[in-house]
């Protein structure tokens, strides 16, 4: 992940935060496992989310709306 696609991606947060209003999406902390990244980058690669004891392995293709409502069911069994 480069800078300018985390700023990019937290600038249309913020947008659609706005449009939303307060139901809207949220930031969440983030930690990066340094193990992994300093692994050499695959097309393999995946954002791994944990929630708790939940973990959520998102591939590289996976799709905005299938990833929303996985982390919205898990949010709402948490």
């Amino acid at each position: 992940m480069t800078p300018q696609q985390l700023f990019g991606w937290r600038r249309e947060a913020r947008q659609r935060a706005a449009a939303d209003g307060p139901e809207g999406p949220s930031f969440a902390r983030v930690v990066v496992d340094a193990a992994k990244a300093s692994a050499t980058p695959t097309d393999h690669a995946m954002i791994e989310i944990v929630i708790g004891a939940a973990l959520v392995r998102v591939p590289p293709n996976a799709d905005a709306a299938t990833l929303k409502m996985a982390l919205r069911i898990l949010k709402a069994v948490s």
